[in-house]
């Protein structure tokens, strides 16, 4: 089970983790602005050689932080969340 954490406080960068049996095994943070991170997503996972087909669950963090970049990522996890059915 591979959980997808994804955290966007600041406008100026996202954060992905990916957690596997309860370890998180993957961490980084990428300087992006909201109109860039799902491009910082599909990068991300390519340099973590993971696939979406691999993810079984997805947190985001929601606050506090700023109101654009917690919305942006919201709807990233929403929108991946509703795609694979998870």
């Amino acid at each position: 089970m591979a959980v997808l954490f994804i955290g966007a406080q600041d406008i100026r960068s996202i954060s992905f983790a990916l957690a596997e049996d309860g370890r998180v095994t993957q961490t980084t943070d990428v300087q992006s602005y909201p109109e860039a991170y799902l491009s910082a997503l599909a990068s991300t996972l390519e340099a973590w050689k993971v696939s979406l087909d691999e993810v079984t669950a997805v947190a985001v963090v929601v606050g506090p932080g700023a109101f654009t970049s917690s919305r942006v990522s919201t709807m990233i996890a929403n929108t991946i969340s509703f795609a694979r059915c998870i």
